[in-house]
């Protein structure tokens, strides 16, 4: 008997987060980038970023695109579709 068989690839996802200015001083607004890579060779869908930042030392002020303040110190980016080679 002979079966033939599909094999698909998959998302393979990596994720960078680095200040646009560093030192941060006291009382000054920064920006944390991150961005997220998929390397692999099928689009990740449902992809969920959950980035946290210490809440007693740094203020939120606004997070794109459709990030969540989630309270505290964390900052959720859900839903997003990334596709092989894309980096969002």
């Amino acid at each position: 008997r002979e079966m033939q068989v599909g094999f698909r690839g998959s998302a393979e996802l990596t994720w960078n987060a680095e200040f646009d200015a560093e030192p941060l001083r006291t009382g000054t607004q920064g920006m944390l980038t991150v961005t997220v890579r998929n390397g692999g060779t099928e689009k990740a869908t449902g992809v969920r970023l959950r980035v946290e930042h210490p809440a007693d030392k740094a203020q939120f002020v606004q997070a794109t695109p459709k990030g969540t303040h989630a309270g505290g110190g964390e900052v959720v980016f859900q839903d997003a579709t990334v596709a092989p080679g894309e980096t969002k």
